[in-house]
């Protein structure tokens, strides 16, 4: 009786063990075809990125072959100043030639390169706008200032008006028309129109109310004639008044008030034109 009940649990055991055996068996098969799997993934991915990476070594050859190239060619050197503006050879050699010219007592106040391409491109500009009047207006009467990217043009009133007035000289027409020309050829230029007064009271019965009023009349005027005789977009144009408030001289002197009688054109180009302003128009 024993001895049979030995000989079932032997059986009972073996069996168990057989089974257990075959399981793991089964396991270890399974784990062998995840593994194959991965590898396979993986020799494919390795691929994929051997390709990406032999495209990158191309491009970056490609670029290194432009950069040797640009720097083999002295027309093509490039300098990047401090703002991220970009000149090469050609562009110096303008501004050097430019600043020939210009008076040596503005010159001596420029203390940087990009000092002395502001002074070049004020410079041009002031040139080409007063090729009409066969000589230079003094700075008191036409004023361009730059300051990247902005450049503003300064007019006295004894040139665009009479006093009190805001009617535009006729003979002023001409420079508008200029001013007007030099923004149309870059179409991210927006034109903001300042008008500005002396601290002189409005004459009691005038057409205007007060300073206020004159100052926007006259700058009005100027963007009326920009945008319906010389055709520049009305969208990219801003009539400003300024009234008395921002006074360049003393209002205490005849000429003080003269010189605050002014209107200014500021011009707000896109950086990357901005050094095509250092070419004579």
């Amino acid at each position: 009786m024993i001895i049979k009940k030995l000989t079932s649990f032997a059986i009972i055991l073996i069996i168990f063990t057989a089974c257990v055996s075959k399981k793991k068996f089964t396991q270890k098969i399974d784990e062998l075809q995840q593994t194959k799997d991965a590898l396979a993934s993986a020799k494919e991915l390795n691929k994929v990125l051997e390709n990406d990476l032999e495209q990158m070594k191309n491009s970056v050859a490609s670029y290194n072959n432009k950069i040797k190239q640009l720097q083999s060619e002295n027309s093509n050197k490039l300098e990047v100043l401090e703002d991220g503006t970009v000149m090469n050879e050609d562009s110096k050699n303008s501004m050097r030639q430019t600043l020939q010219n210009v008076d040596p007592q503005k010159l001596s106040e420029a203390k940087t390169l990009k000092d002395s391409i502001n002074l070049a491109i004020a410079y041009n500009i002031k040139k080409a706008l007063t090729e009409d009047y066969g000589s230079d207006l003094d700075d008191d009467l036409l004023n361009v200032s730059v300051s990247q990217p902005v450049v503003k043009i300064t007019i006295s009133n004894k040139i665009l008006f009479e006093t009190g007035s805001y009617q535009v000289n006729q003979k002023a027409t001409s420079l508008l028309k200029r001013v007007s020309n030099m923004v149309k050829k870059e179409s991210n230029m927006d034109i903001m129109v300042e008008g500005h007064t002396d601290d002189k009271k409005v004459i009691k019965g005038s057409r205007v109310k007060d300073n206020w009023d004159l100052s926007a009349e006259r700058a009005n005027a100027v963007v009326r004639i920009m945008q319906n005789k010389f055709n520049v977009p009305g969208e990219r144009l801003i009539a400003s008044a300024r009234s008395e408030y921002l006074p360049v001289a003393d209002n205490d002197t005849p000429q003080g008030r003269q010189r605050n009688r002014r209107t200014s054109i500021i011009v707000l180009p896109d950086v990357q034109k901005f050094l095509s302003l250092l070419q004579s128009k």
